[in-house]
């Protein structure tokens, strides 16, 4: 018998973030996040089109690019693995009451087949984390997020989305518009949140990142601090990144930059000038103590 409740299984999943994370229920690879209930998600062959239902949860958006789309699946009543899903279908809906009359999203909608998405290979918790790649753009305000799987129930019994034990303290809802599930309105709160994680499709910004190590000042990356590194900085002075490139210049201050190039870059390659930053071996301190570093870095320490 077909039912919308709750259950317990056990499996394994993960997954890694693309871009930007702009929802986050599922955390990390070793399942601390992520409870084992599992509220029921899956579009039913069409025998059961009456049952087809979505877990939805919400996140903030500001008309970004929705690149993909991450769940925690599970099953139970015959369901093995993740092997017997055909395809994933990412929606955003403007409001739980909209999905109770079209699992269709009204602001974004876009299928993935199975052999289109990926499955983690480190997560350590229970079930199967999957990726889908999608091409919809989030609304400026709430958006409900979710991500059903195109599952059989005859032969891949029933599919949900695990609990996420984090969020922002709104609890998930379920959408039954064939109202198969006798659910009041075709729309059901949840008692927990769901295990979901959005991300956009832009690259990370490289000024986030740590300067290259062991110095910084080398910015023309020859192995010396020497007037080629004062001129690369004198050629971008004044450049400054706008979250796709960190200037060629930018070296200081300690320890991602200022991802402008200015006074404290000069100041960074004067103060290393006629260094040597090449990594020869081990650097020892006086207590015994050895590291590999390359000349700058030794002798400061």
């Amino acid at each position: 018998m077909k039912n919308f409740t709750t259950c317990i299984c056990i499996m394994g999943l993960s997954g890694t973030a693309f871009g930007t994370v702009l929802m986050d229920q599922i955390g990390p690879d070793d399942g601390s996040n992520v409870g084992a209930n599992i509220t029921g998600c899956q579009d039913f062959e069409a025998a059961y089109d009456i049952y087809d239902i979505a877990t939805m949860d919400n996140f903030t958006g500001a008309g970004e690019n929705i690149a993909v789309v991450e769940m925690c699946l599970n099953g139970w009543n015959g369901f093995v693995d993740p092997s017997s899903v055909h395809g994933y279908t990412a929606n955003l809906h403007s409001t739980p009451s909209v999905a109770a009359v079209s699992l269709i999203g009204d602001i974004g909608s876009s299928y993935a087949l199975a052999a289109d998405c990926t499955q983690s290979a480190t997560w350590l918790g229970a079930g199967f984390v999957i990726s889908m790649p999608t091409a919809m753009v989030a609304a400026a305000g709430d958006n409900w997020v979710s991500m059903i799987p195109g599952n059989d129930f005859a032969t891949g019994g029933q599919t949900g989305c695990a609990d996420g034990l984090v969020g922002d303290g709104v609890m998930g809802w379920q959408a039954n518009p064939g109202g198969g599930f006798g659910m009041p309105g075709n729309m059901q709160e949840m008692i927990n949140e769901a295990a979901y994680r959005v991300s956009d499709g832009a690259p990370p910004d490289p000024c986030n990142e740590a300067l290259p190590l062991p110095c910084p000042a080398d910015v023309n990356a020859d192995g010396n601090v020497t007037v080629g590194d004062v001129l690369e900085v004198i050629g971008s002075w004044g450049d400054c990144g706008d979250g796709t490139y960190r200037p060629a210049g930018d070296c200081a201050p300690a320890p991602n930059g200022d991802c402008c190039v200015n006074v404290s870059d000069v100041l960074e390659v004067v103060g290393a000038f006629g260094g040597d930053c090449s990594v020869y071996g081990g650097c020892c301190a006086p207590d015994g103590t050895c590291s590999v570093e390359g000349q700058l870095d030794c002798e400061a320490a």
